[in-house]
């Protein structure tokens, strides 16, 4: 599961995303994967950024799930600063958005 967080203006936890797949492939295959299923690059995109390398990994998406009541990341997570890029939960910071989530009864 990755967790979607919006930064600025909204600085919540706006909803969640399934992992349909973990994909290891050299970049040839990894493009296939993309114009298969929609990927987001272009070609000269995954090539420059898997340039001199054997292998790659790609993350299929699944479901996503929007959240209708935004979560507050400091309601999930301590002293929460925002990630650069991404960072994980741990099982406690899991178990806390579940909760929300359950709790929350509006996903979309």
């Amino acid at each position: 599961m990755i967790v979607l967080y919006s930064s600025s203006p909204i600085q919540k936890i706006v909803g969640v995303v399934e992992v349909a797949e973990i994909v290891v492939a050299s970049p040839t295959i990894l493009w296939k994967t993309c114009t298969e299923r929609g990927g987001g690059l272009t070609r000269e995109e995954l090539r420059s950024y898997f340039a001199d390398k054997s292998q790659g990994v790609a993350v299929l998406l699944g479901k996503v799930f929007k959240l209708a009541k935004h979560v507050d990341p400091s309601d999930v997570v301590s002293n929460f600063v925002p990630p650069q890029s991404f960072r994980y939960l741990d099982a406690n910071e899991y178990r806390k958005l579940a909760k929300k989530m359950a709790t929350s009864k509006d996903r979309q």
